[in-house]
C-alpha cells in the first residue's frame, strides 16, 4: 500500500498544531505543512472551513493512491491516526492500564485546561464580560496552573511513572503536557513548583522533535 500524502494546516501559537507537529516528528513523517493565519481570521475563510467546519487547526488532510481524500481533525485523534502509520515507539501505550493513564493526561491538558484559554475565548470575555487584556492572563494562568497542578499530584502519587510521564518512552501525555508549557512560556506565563512536569518537559524539549516544533521557529512567529 502506498504511503498517504499528509498536509497540515497549523498556526505558529496554536497549541494543538504543537501536538501533531511534535508527534510527527517523532514518527519521521513527511508533512506538507501549511499555516492559516487565526489572528487575521483566515479559519473563517469558506475554503478552510469545508475542511473544518469548526474553523480550527489543526486540520490534516490525507490522500491516499487511489485520490480518496480524507480530512482529519482534532489533535489527539490525529496523534492517532499518525501512531498506526508508523507503529513503533507507540505515543498510544499499548498495555491497557499505561494507554489509559496517557490518554487520561492528554485529555486533561486538551479537554480541560486547553478549551479555556483559545483565542476565541478571550475575544468572547473581552467583547461581552468586559474583560481587559491583564484580566485575560490571569485568566489562562489560573486554568493553565491549576490544571498542571493536578497533574502534578496524580504523576506523584503513580508509581509507575518512569523517564517519561507513561515510562520509559516518550507518549501522547508528554506531548500534551510539554505544548502547555510551551505555548504558557509563549503568552507570558512560566511555570514554577512543579518539579515533576518541569523535568519531563525539559527532557522533552531537549529532543529535536521537540525542538523543530517550537512556535517561536515556524513561519509566521515573531522575530527576536
Amino acid at each position: 500500500m502506498t504511503d498517504p500524502t499528509l498536509t497540515l494546516y497549523s498556526f505558529w501559537r496554536s497549541t494543538a498544531a504543537y501536538r501533531v507537529r511534535v508527534a510527527a516528528r517523532l514518527k519521521h513523517l513527511a508533512i506538507d505543512e501549511r499555516f492559516i493565519d487565526l489572528d487575521a481570521g483566515e479559519q473563517h475563510d469558506d475554503a478552510f472551513q469545508r475542511m473544518n467546519p469548526m474553523a480550527a487547526v489543526p486540520a490534516l488532510i490525507v490522500e491516499s493512491g487511489d485520490n480518496a481524500r480524507q480530512t482529519l481533525t482534532e489533535s489527539l485523534a490525529i496523534i492517532e491516526y499518525l501512531d498506526t502509520l508508523v507503529p513503533e515507539s507507540p505515543l498510544v501505550p499499548e498495555d491497557p492500564i499505561a494507554r489509559a493513564k496517557a490518554r487520561a493526561i492528554a485529555q486533561t491538558t486538551a479537554a480541560d485546561i486547553h478549551p479555556l484559554i483559545v483565542p476565541r475565548i478571550g475575544t468572547y470575555l473581552k467583547d461581552n464580560a468586559g474583560m481587559d487584556d491583564d484580566a485575560w492572563l490571569a485568566w489562562r494562568r489560573h486554568w493553565i496552573e491549576t490544571g498542571l497542578a493536578g497533574i502534578e499530584r496524580q504523576l506523584a502519587h503513580d508509581e509507575a511513572r518512569q523517564t517519561y510521564f507513561g515510562g520509559e518512552t516518550i507518549t501522547i501525555a508528554d506531548i500534551c503536557v510539554t505544548a502547555i508549557v510551551v505555548i504558557a512560556r509563549v503568552i507570558g506565563i512560566r511555570i514554577d513548583g512543579l518539579p515533576i512536569i518541569e523535568a519531563a518537559v525539559t527532557r522533552c524539549e531537549s529532543l529535536t522533535a521537540f525542538a523543530d516544533s517550537a512556535p517561536m521557529r515556524q513561519p509566521g512567529a515573531p522575530e527576536g
